[in-house]
């Protein structure tokens, strides 16, 4: 009677304290001018982990985007007295996935220049307009489905993505601008998931023979 009470609170441990593990499958998006529409593939849970999923419980799911916006900005203040512009190359990233899950990525470079009164020519330069080439911003969002069985299988699912730009300048009354937005994006599924009770419960009758055969 002694061993199977030791036997069952052996169970009863090993199975609370199983540990959640996480799998993760990325892909990428390369950059392009914003106004793009993209649909990535990644494997479902059971086709992530070699095909099978026998004694694991899925737990919880969570897409990321990494969204990465470039480019250009030229600005020229009209405004006859000075004018501290604020300028940003931008884009939005949404994005929506199986069971519900959705949610946007925004990644932003932005700066300010400090303007002249409009020098008279329209030229993104002198001491009223400036130029910054090269800009670069990074921003990362995550989304969890509503339901997880879309996710169970030996298929894929699709994540799509839609890149809108959002760059521009403000704060001076009269500015004349022109900017180019390109978007790139990292899309991530991470699977976290547990053994279940019978596994973990085989796991700790399987020590316990063992042991007891030592004996």
């Amino acid at each position: 009677m002694k061993l199977s009470i030791a036997a069952l609170i052996a169970v009863v441990g090993l199975a609370s304290a199983a540990q959640a593990a996480t799998v993760t499958f990325s892909t990428s998006i390369a950059s392009a001018p914003t106004g793009w529409t993209n649909v990535v593939s990644l494997p479902q849970f059971d086709n992530g982990i070699g095909g099978t999923y026998d004694g694991l419980i899925l737990t919880s799911v969570t897409i990321t985007v990494s969204g990465t916006a470039t480019g250009n900005i030229a600005i020229e203040s009209l405004d006859a007295g000075p004018a501290v512009v604020s300028y940003q190359i931008s884009a939005n990233l949404n994005f929506t996935g199986p069971g519900g899950a959705n949610g946007t990525s925004i990644p932003v470079a932005n700066g300010i220049f400090n303007a002249t009164a409009f020098d008279g020519i329209s030229d993104f330069g002198g001491t009223s307009g400036a130029s910054f080439n090269g800009l670069s911003g990074t921003n990362s969002a995550n989304a969890s489905p509503f339901v997880l069985f879309p996710y169970e299988g030996n298929g894929n699912i699709n994540v799509n993505v839609v890149a809108s730009g959002a760059s521009g300048g403000s704060g001076a009354g009269n500015l004349l601008q022109q900017f180019s937005t390109a978007a790139s994006a990292e899309v991530s599924v991470t699977y976290t998931y547990i053994p279940t009770p019978g596994a973990m419960a085989l796991m700790g009758m399987g020590g316990l023979l063992a042991a007891r055969r030592r004996r």
